[in-house]
């Protein structure tokens, strides 16, 4: 997949989940910043979305950024002010060039 870098247009946040102590001495889950990156959001329609839904977790947009290692399932995107949860994070042509998120708006954003 060839990356045209001038489709990356929306500013993506990737937060990674992490233990916190409040005020009581409790454990909270936080989210921190992973890294803030450049991407393309885009809602599957059609049958990208069929074959979508026949996946076990269900998948609803894609996230396509530059390519950067260490993004995993546990994680979560930012895009706008909307949480998304992430899926997958697949290099499609195993060149370290290109990454997809497959991504599921969150529910607890």
């Amino acid at each position: 997949m060839a990356l045209q870098i001038g489709t990356l247009r929306h500013r993506v946040t990737i937060q990674a989940a992490s233990e916190a102590q409040n005020a009581i001495g409790e454990m909270v889950e936080t989210w921190v910043e992973y890294t803030t990156v450049w991407g393309r959001v885009e809602k599957l329609s059609g049958n990208r979305l069929f074959a979508a839904a026949q996946m076990e977790e269900p998948v609803t947009g894609v996230i396509t950024i530059r390519y950067t290692d260490g993004i995993t399932p546990k994680m979560r995107a930012v895009v706008g002010g909307k949480t998304y949860d992430i899926r997958h994070a697949i290099d499609r042509a195993g060149r370290r060039q290109a990454l997809e998120i497959m991504v599921s708006e969150a529910l607890n954003g």
